[in-house]
């Protein structure tokens, strides 16, 4: 059986929201800057403060999080962060 590819919401800090791609817990999206080859991660959830599953557009340096209720469970969403770091 083939993965299920869907689309989630990819919710900027400004401008429009888009979509990301999402198969299982992880996702791939195009960053703002329009930056390629696309991004990708693995799902984590908002409470966490680990900075293992952020990714970083190599080309603009912003920062993501690919959202889920649950460690590793099924992306939602992909968000872009406010670096407290």
């Amino acid at each position: 059986m083939p993965q299920a590819q869907e689309t989630i919401p990819l919710v900027f800090l400004d401008g429009p929201p888009s979509v990301a791609g999402r198969t299982g817990n992880n996702a791939a999206w195009v960053c703002r800057c329009g930056g390629q080859p696309p991004l990708v991660g693995f799902s984590d959830t908002t409470e966490s403060e680990s900075t293992s599953t952020v990714v970083v557009c190599p080309g603009c340096d912003r920062h993501y999080r690919v959202v889920a209720s649950r460690l590793r469970g099924p992306a939602e969403r992909v968000q872009e962060l406010r670096r407290a770091w």
